[in-house]
Formats: structure tokens, C-alpha cells, sequence
């Protein structure tokens, strides 16, 4: 959905986790189900709230992968991308492209 002009609820994703820190995909799919029962107009993964810096590169993959595939294009979804290497992140950008 390139050059999607975003209106209404937007909604920053927290990354639910289970007891030994890894993703728990269950939890994640009952809130995106809850906020897109909700009415919600477009979604943010891995924004700030998302406690991407704990996440490997793989789990935020994954986790991008996993909301991509359960939201199933009824809303825009944002992938925030963020760090404190410029130049790694220029490149994860030209690579998700």
C-alpha cells in the first residue's frame, strides 16, 4: 500500500511477550483482532512501544511477517524503524523495499 494517505485511529502496537521473553503470537493476534473489531484505521508495528530495541532481527521480521498475514490488508500497517546506527538502517530500508 505505497502512498497511503493515512486518516482516523492509528495504533501503535505493544509486542506481548511470554514469561521466558519470547513473542507470544497469540497475544498479538487477539489484539489485532480487538482493534480491528474496534474500528481501527491503520496500525504501527514496531514503533516505540513495541520494545523493538529487545527484539532480535528475526523476531522483528517475524513480528512484521505475522501482522502483515493476520491484518490481511483491511488497514495500512506503518513497520517503524529506529535505532542509533544511521547507516544500518539505511540499509534495512533499501532491503524491506
Amino acid at each position: 500500500m505505497p502512498n497511503v494517505k493515512l486518516k482516523g485511529l492509528g495504533v501503535a502496537l505493544a509486542t506481548p511477550f511470554h514469561a521466558d521473553y519470547s513473542v507470544d503470537y497469540n497475544a498479538l493476534h487477539k489484539l489485532l483482532d480487538y482493534l480491528l473489531d474496534g474500528g481501527v484505521d491503520y496500525l504501527v508495528a514496531l514503533g516505540t512501544t513495541a520494545e523493538t530495541p529487545t527484539l532480535s532481527e528475526r523476531e522483528q521480521s517475524d513480528i512484521i511477517r505475522f501482522v502483515t498475514d493476520t491484518v490481511r490488508g483491511k488497514v495500512p500497517v506503518i513497520m517503524g524503524v529506529g535505532g542509533n546506527n544511521t547507516v544500518a538502517l539505511a540499509e534495512k530500508l533499501r532491503s524491506i523495499r
